[in-house]
């Protein structure tokens, strides 16, 4: 078995989808549940070359039993944490900016627990069914001239593609679209309604990704990224 995804949500469905190898989704209910408590857990991820983790631990009660499970695997484990490690405040920030807090202790826990640990922070995830006119449609758009921090989900499939050929095993990559336009941009390329509001740049910067793996984004701004109405 190559690949075993612990949570079967949005993501991790369909990374699965867009495996060319044969994966196991461990999910809240069915076949193989998330439960990181139980023992049978150990068969299944031994059997594992890389366990993508797209289950947000810092909601899993007992995810530090991973490492008992997992004992001395030596394969490949990636986290998809989040860009919320940063602070909610104007400025630009790398990944050496994290602030204190659950998603830092969870990515310590990770990184000191496996030795083959690579840690991805991920913007807002959109693509498909998932895009800003459709979660308000029916509500406000709170602080328009916010910068964005979106990636698109094929990108995500991508860079753990190119992470993966590029065997680059250790690390800490924000993963986030390179471009940053305001969220009323984004609502007005998507519904032609133009808001106004005080310009604010929080930025998350991917140049660490870019120079240390030579990614290209297939959808570097999110004005244009595809979706399904």
């Amino acid at each position: 078995m190559s690949l075993v995804i612990i949570g079967g949500g949005w993501l991790g469905s369909r990374v699965a989808s867009a495996w060319s190898e044969k994966v196991l989704i461990s999910h809240r209910s069915g076949e193989f549940p998330l439960d990181v408590c139980t023992s049978g857990y150990s068969d299944v991820l031994h059997r594992a070359s890389t366990i993508l983790i797209t289950a947000p631990l810092h909601r899993l009660e007992g995810y530090q039993n991973l490492s008992r499970i997992l004992g001395d695997f030596d394969g490949q484990v990636i986290y998809c944490s989040t860009t919320g490690i940063y602070p909610d405040e104007p400025g630009e920030y790398a990944e050496d900016d994290a602030e204190e807090g659950m998603f830092k202790e969870v990515e310590e826990y990770l990184l000191s627990s496996f030795s083959n640990t690579l840690i991805l922070r991920l913007g807002g995830l959109m693509g498909e069914d998932r895009f800003l006119a459709k979660f308000y449609k029916d509500k406000p758009l709170p602080q328009p001239g916010a910068t964005v921090n979106y990636i698109h989900y094929k990108d995500i499939i991508g860079v753990i593609q190119c992470l993966l050929d590029k065997s680059i095993k250790k690390g800490i990559y924000n993963v986030v679209a390179p471009l940053h336009p305001t969220k009323a941009e984004v609502f007005y390329a998507q519904t032609g309604i133009k808001l106004e509001g005080e310009r604010r740049e929080r930025i998350v910067l991917v140049d660490r990704l870019i120079r240390e793996t030579g990614y290209c984004f297939q959808y570097p701004d999110p004005i244009s990224f595809p979706r399904n109405f």
